[in-house]
C-alpha cells in the first residue's frame, strides 16, 4: 500500500468514528507525517501498521455509539419504507411513523456534530443529479397516478406499479448511499437520503391508494380525500432535502 492509498483508507476511517473536525485533524497529521519523500517509501508506511490497527490505537469518541445508532435508525426507516412499498401496506400511519424519525434523524445529527463548518465547494455534481433524478421519478409517478382515473386499464397499471417498484428499489439504494457520503465526505450527501425516503413515502402512498378496496374512481374527485396527505409528504420532504443541502 502506497502512502496515497494510506491515506484515502485512514481518511475514511476516521471519518466514519470520528466528528468531522477531530477527523480532518487526525488526516492532516497523517499528511504531515508523509510528506517527506522518505516517509512516502513502502517500508516507511508498513511501519506505521494498516489503517484499520492505525485507528484501532486511537481513543474512540463518546458519541461513536450514538452514530451508530442514529445510523441504524436511518438506514431502518428507507429499509422498512421499501418493505412498505414492496408488501403495499393499507396502513398509511406507518409513513409518518417513519418519516419522522427519517427526517430529524440527519438534520439534527449533523447540526449537532458539524455545527459551525463550513465547506469551501459547492455540492457534488453527483448530489444534484440523484436529487433530480428522485424529482423526475415523483413527477412521472404522479403524472401516471392522474391518468389512473381516466384509464383503467391494465397495462396503465402495470406500468404504474413498475415505476413504483423501480423508483423504490432506485431510493432504497440511494438513501443508503447518502447517510454513509454524508458522514464519510460531505454533510450535504444526507440531501440525498431526506430525497430517497421522500419517494419511497409517495410510492408507497400512492401503492396503497391503488390497492385500497374502498377506491371508487367513478366518483370525478375521487382524489381529493388523499391530495392533502400527499402536499403533506411533498411538502415536508421538499424543506427536509433543501434545508439538508446547507
Amino acid at each position: 500500500m502506497n502512502a496515497d492509498q494510506y491515506l484515502k483508507e485512514i481518511s475514511a476511517r476516521v471519518h466514519w468514528k470520528f466528528s468531522r473536525q477531530d477527523a480532518d485533524e487526525i488526516v492532516n497529521d497523517y499528511k504531515a507525517l508523509l510528506t517527506d519523500a522518505e516517509s512516502r517509501t513502502d517500508d516507511f508506511v508498513s511501519a506505521l501498521g494498516t489503517p484499520s490497527e492505525a485507528v484501532r490505537h486511537l481513543e474512540a469518541p463518546s458519541g461513536y455509539r450514538l452514530w451508530l445508532a442514529a445510523c441504524i435508525l436511518m438506514l431502518s426507516c428507507v429499509a422498512l419504507l421499501f418493505l412498505n412499498l414492496h408488501f403495499s401496506s393499507q396502513d398509511r400511519h406507518l409513513l409518518a411513523v417513519l418519516l419522522v424519525p427519517g427526517f430529524i434523524t440527519p438534520i439534527i445529527w449533523f447540526w449537532l456534530t458539524e455545527n459551525g463548518y463550513r465547506y469551501h465547494k459547492p455540492p457534488s455534481p453527483a448530489i444534484l443529479a440523484l436529487l433530480s433524478l428522485m424529482a423526475a421519478a415523483v413527477c412521472l409517478e404522479c403524472l401516471l397516478f392522474k391518468s389512473v382515473g381516466r384509464s383503467l386499464s391494465q397495462q396503465t397499471a402495470k406500468l404504474l406499479y413498475f415505476l413504483l417498484q423501480i423508483a423504490g428499489g432506485f431510493s432504497l439504494f440511494a438513501g443508503a448511499a447518502g447517510v454513509i457520503l454524508a458522514k464519510l465526505r460531505d454533510r450535504r450527501w444526507r440531501a440525498v437520503y431526506t430525497a430517497a425516503i421522500t419517494t419511497l413515502a409517495v410510492s408507497a402512498f400512492l401503492c396503497s391508494i391503488l390497492r385500497s378496496m374502498s377506491l371508487d374512481l367513478s366518483v370525478a374527485s375521487w382524489w381529493v380525500p388523499y391530495l392533502w396527505r400527499f402536499v403533506l409528504i411533498a411538502c415536508a420532504g421538499t424543506f427536509a432535502t433543501l434545508f439538508s443541502l446547507c
